[in-house]
């Protein structure tokens, strides 16, 4: 095999196979030659490429996995209509009872340092 590995020569041989085949199944030496250019790049491009260092074996095989395995998805759409807030006064009744508009009853920060530092 000289310096091709064990691996690259377990992909490369499929397709000088289906190349081979083709080669007594196609008259026409064009359509010939255009679909085995195919077939030997594909097979060259699996056996020696790689992707940010990783095999494109690899990364084949971790896409087929992941498009036939189960997916869980975390965040699940409930159907909450939109709260609608007008623009505006709000009533203080309305403030206190609705959880979603907290209301903070102080002053400034500069009223709360200021009696801080007159009551210590």
């Amino acid at each position: 095999m000289g310096p091709v590995t064990f691996k690259q020569f377990l992909f490369i041989f499929p397709g000088a196979l289906m190349i081979l085949f083709l080669y007594f199944l196609i008259e026409n030496t064009g359509l010939f030659v255009g679909i085995a250019g195919i077939i030997a790049a594909i097979s060259m491009a699996i056996a020696f490429g790689d992707i940010q260092g990783k095999p494109i074996y690899v990364m084949l095989i971790k896409f087929v996995t992941f498009s036939l395995g189960n997916k869980s998805y975390l965040w699940k759409k409930r159907n909450i209509p939109p709260k609608m807030i007008r623009p505006g006064k709000v009533k203080e009744e309305e403030r206190e009872d609705d959880p979603l508009l907290p209301v903070k009853k102080r002053g400034s920060r500069l009223q709360e340092t200021s009696q801080r530092i007159e009551t210590s």
